[in-house]
């Protein structure tokens, strides 16, 4: 018997739960070795987990194909940064942090439930700017003991980002379509 140099898998996960997914992903990872695998999910989670090479379709079309790198890059917005800090010292932390990097943007800040004494703020940085000055301010200020930050954590811009951000440059179908 041949060993199939090529795989086709279509939504090999859907409806499964996050252990089995978890299980079927180690899986394909096992078994791509060597080989080609084409596979199609509507999971931005799996498409970043499993792919070498994205190709994504909008509107019924291919609107482009490249490395997760590349796509992140390019249509990724940059870093994202989540602290938690002391509700009341908000315009404290958004002071540090403009002072560290003036292009930093607020994106949004939540109360955390059951939680008074502490916000959760979301920042972007965008693509293209460095983030180690404001990690470092983070630290150094997390690290100080006055209890200011809480916790922190840098990420970098989501394949979910990536790709409502192509699908938005899709130009909508005329009305009565």
């Amino acid at each position: 018997m041949a060993v199939q140099r090529q795989v086709f898998l279509d939504e090999p996960t859907t409806g499964l739960d996050p252990v089995t997914k978890r299980a079927v992903w180690r899986t394909i990872e096992e078994a791509k070795q060597g080989k080609t695998i084409i596979l199609t999910t509507h999971s931005m989670e799996e498409a970043d987990s499993l792919a070498q090479y994205i190709a994504i379709m909008a509107a019924g079309q291919l609107r482009c194909i490249g490395t997760k790198e590349r796509l992140k890059a390019r249509f990724g917005s940059g870093y994202r940064i989540q602290i938690i800090h002391l509700a009341e010292s908000a315009a404290r932390i958004d002071a540090l942090l403009v002072c560290s990097a003036p292009y930093i943007r607020l994106e949004k800040r939540e109360h955390i439930p059951n939680d008074k004494a502490y916000t959760r703020s979301f920042y972007v940085v965008p693509q293209g700017h460095p983030i180690s000055y404001l990690y470092k301010a983070l630290y150094q200020e997390k690290s100080s003991g006055s209890g200011l930050i809480k916790e922190f954590g840098v990420s970098f811009t989501g394949f979910e980002e990536v790709f409502l951000t192509i699908a938005h440059m899709v130009e909508p179908p005329p009305e009565g379509i």
